[in-house]
């Protein structure tokens, strides 16, 4: 399964704003863990010059909003996992596709299902369970 373009974005976007972030924290001064805090207010405040301000406002800002891009990733994969199933559960002669746990359950992982299952029903057999991942 490819991830999706927005999910990367996010990816990149949070990283390098959190890679940003701390160079600005470490390189002011905030590589003693005591002093981080204290750091981190000084360059929002302004302390340490306007540009650094304006770097460590944008760059926290790039974090959320890397962060955020990421959750809309994951749920533009999760619609396209779930047209998947749909139309693979009408191709098999079923009216209904919809994704959740197994039936089965898990070896290893005691109360767990064995794996998210594309669930195929409303047809003329039995429901049957497909893995949602090999869609």
């Amino acid at each position: 399964m490819a991830l999706h373009p927005v999910f990367l974005a996010g990816v990149a976007i949070f990283f390098a704003s959190g890679l940003l972030f701390m160079g600005l924290v470490f390189a002011k001064g905030g590589a003693n863990r005591s002093k981080q805090l204290g750091v981190m207010l000084a360059l929002v405040r302004g302390e340490h010059g306007p540009l650094n301000r304006q770097l460590a406002i944008g760059s926290f800002a790039g974090i959320i909003l890397g962060a955020l891009c990421c959750f809309a990733g994951v749920a533009a994969q999760d619609v396209a996992r779930e047209k998947r199933c749909q139309a693979k559960c009408v191709e098999v002669g079923h009216l209904r596709g919809k994704i959740g746990p197994s039936s089965q359950q898990s070896m290893t992982r005691r109360g767990r299902a064995a794996f998210v299952a594309c669930v195929c029903s409303g047809g003329a057999g039995p429901p049957i369970e497909l893995q949602a991942d090999s869609l």
